[in-house]
C-alpha cells in the first residue's frame, strides 16, 4: 500500500510535531510534509504532490482561508483534500471554511484519534484512500 502524503501548516511547531509524531503512531503509511504558514505552504504545494492538507487558520503572511481559496482556484490543486484544524470553533468560521471548499473541520485542541477519524472520512469521501 502506498504511503498517504499530509501536508501539515501551522506556525506553531509543537504542533506540527504533534500532528506528525501522532499521525506515525496511528499508521506506517503516512510520510509527512510540514509549513510553518501558508506561503511556505504555496511552495511545498507547487513542487510536492500531496494526498491532503490539515491547515490552521490564524498564521502570518497567508493565513489558512486565503490559502484554502488559493489551492481552490488552482486546476491541479482544486480537489485536493483540504482540512481545516483551527482554534476558530464559532459557526460562523466553520460554515465559511465550507463554503470556501474545506473538505473538513477539526477544532483544537482535539485528539490524534479524532484527526485521524477525519482524515480517513475525508479521503474515503474524496478519493477511496484509508490511512
Amino acid at each position: 500500500m502506498p504511503k498517504i502524503r499530509v501536508l501539515i501548516i501551522d506556525d506553531f511547531a509543537l504542533i506540527r510535531d504533534f500532528i506528525r509524531i501522532g499521525l506515525q503512531a496511528t499508521s506506517g503509511q503516512i510520510e509527512i510534509l510540514e509549513a510553518a504558514n501558508g506561503r511556505y505552504a504555496k511552495a511545498v504545494l507547487e513542487g510536492n504532490p500531496v494526498d491532503i492538507v490539515l491547515c490552521d487558520w490564524e498564521m502570518p503572511d497567508v493565513n489558512g482561508q486565503d490559502l484554502l481559496i488559493w489551492v481552490m482556484e488552482h486546476e491541479r490543486l482544486k480537489d485536493l483534500p483540504f482540512v481545516m484544524v483551527t482554534a476558530r470553533s464559532e459557526r460562523k468560521h466553520v460554515v465559511a471554511a465550507l463554503r470556501a471548499g474545506a473538505d473538513g473541520y477539526v477544532v483544537k485542541p482535539f485528539s490524534i484519534e479524532t484527526l485521524a477519524k477525519q482524515i480517513q472520512s475525508v479521503l474515503a469521501r474524496k478519493r477511496g484512500l484509508v490511512v
